[in-house]
């Protein structure tokens, strides 16, 4: 009994092997729509590419907490302008009861 090995046929298949790596490859940068996909890429853009998103989630966090800061003095200012008003208030009434000319009724009414 002979066995032969038929190289070509070898080859031919491993070259298909390979076209079909690089295929699926190139079909999967196709549908994620990035051009990196794992560090087999590119181990370099990958990180630089991962660093660029964690500094991306701290400017996002940085915009929040500006957010939430002035959401804070938009409610602290409204609170200043009502205690301006009750002041401005007090100090008209105080005005008008040292006028001296309200009897005890109006001053009781005020």
């Amino acid at each position: 009994m002979r066995i032969n090995t038929n190289i070509n046929s070898m080859r031919t298949q491993e070259y298909m092997r390979q076209n079909q790596d690089k295929m699926n490859t190139s079909m999967n940068r196709l549908s994620s729509g990035k051009s990196i996909n794992s560090a087999a890429d590119d181990a370099a853009g990958l990180a630089i590419a991962t660093r660029m998103r964690a500094k991306e989630g701290g400017l996002n966090v940085g915009a929040r907490n500006t957010q939430d800061a002035m959401s804070a003095l938009r409610t602290g200012d409204a609170a200043l302008g009502s205690v301006s008003n009750i002041l401005l208030r007090m100090r008209d009434l105080a005005t008008q009861a040292s006028s001296g000319t309200n009897n005890d009724k109006d001053i009781a009414s005020m």
